[in-house]
């Protein structure tokens, strides 16, 4: 497959700040190119489904936030076309349903790296999820955890943001055909 993607009119035209940093916008910017392909396997049971993909995509004139001064009082960023990026990685899934109960699995692996090899900031490389539901009649009870791998704040590779994990709980019950608490 092949894509492009247009600066925005934030990228183009609004600055902003964020604590001590300071991102300039840039009229200048030309639009990212890709260039990608997958490669994937499905299989699908009575009560199971999964899947596999491998992926690779090439990135041209990828538009991103560039450091052009950091000292502890200001950090001074700039959107510009930062050239070539090559991301690559894996996605897998699985899902398995036990009469009233229903596992989903997913993993994504995704290596995302400039032409310099630094990471792509904010693109966690592994990340996850695994969600248990039970469904019977009009009663729904789900839970489940998410979690990311550290990434990068910045393009120089210098500022690491932690990894983070979330629980989701849902609970549901149909009062009527039209109405659920």
């Amino acid at each position: 497959y092949r894509s492009f993607r247009a600066p925005t009119l934030n990228e183009l035209y609004r600055e902003f700040r964020a604590g001590n940093a300071v991102t300039r916008a840039n009229d200048a910017l030309k639009p990212e190119f890709s260039f990608g392909s997958e490669l994937g396997v499905d299989y699908s049971g009575e009560t199971t489904r999964a899947s596999v993909t491998f992926y690779r995509t090439s990135l041209t004139d990828l538009i991103t936030n560039v450091t052009l001064l950091s000292t502890p009082a200001l950090i001074e960023r700039q959107r510009q076309n930062a050239g070539a990026a090559l991301t690559r990685g894996v996605e897998a899934s699985a899902t398995q349903r036990w009469r009233d109960l229903r596992l989903e699995l997913a993993y994504l692996f995704s290596d995302s790296r400039f032409a310099n090899r630094n990471l792509i900031p904010q693109v966690p490389r592994h990340a996850g999820n695994a969600i248990l539901t039970w469904a019977r009649g009009r009663t729904l009870l789900s839970g489940g955890l998410r979690a990311f791998h550290a990434q990068y704040e910045d393009e120089l590779n210098l500022f690491r943001l932690p990894g983070y994990s979330t629980i989701q709980v849902a609970m549901r019950h149909g009062l009527t055909e039209q109405v659920s608490a």
